[in-house]
């Protein structure tokens, strides 16, 4: 069976944390996930828009690959940055509106 797309984008994410030894931070960085999942499926659904990731994905691999840990946090932030934009404009075009949240 076949995972969801936004299933495996999360469980990427959560690879490049795992490692960090406190699982208090793991478990906020996934419930942010889990929040703001809510709000990129309702832009999906409303706009048929698809937020790729795999180009910014693969950034982050080859700065990792290269160990070039400041690279892979960039592109690592571009990756969330690109991702958050589209969503932040479609929220904030409902608020005007008066739509709700």
């Amino acid at each position: 069976m076949r995972s969801a797309p936004w299933t495996l984008d999360d469980a990427w994410h959560m690879m490049l944390v795992e490692d960090c030894g406190n699982p208090f931070l793991l478990e906020l960085i996934a419930g942010f996930m889990r929040q703001t999942r809510r709000y990129e499926l309702a832009l999906m659904r409303e706009r048929r828009e698809v937020l790729a990731a795999g180009a910014n994905h693969r950034a982050v691999l080859a700065a990792l690959r290269r160990r070039d840990l400041d690279g892979a946090c960039e592109a690592l932030h571009h990756n969330l940055m690109r991702g958050a934009a589209p969503i932040v404009a479609w929220l904030r075009a409902r608020v005007a509106k008066g739509a709700a949240l």
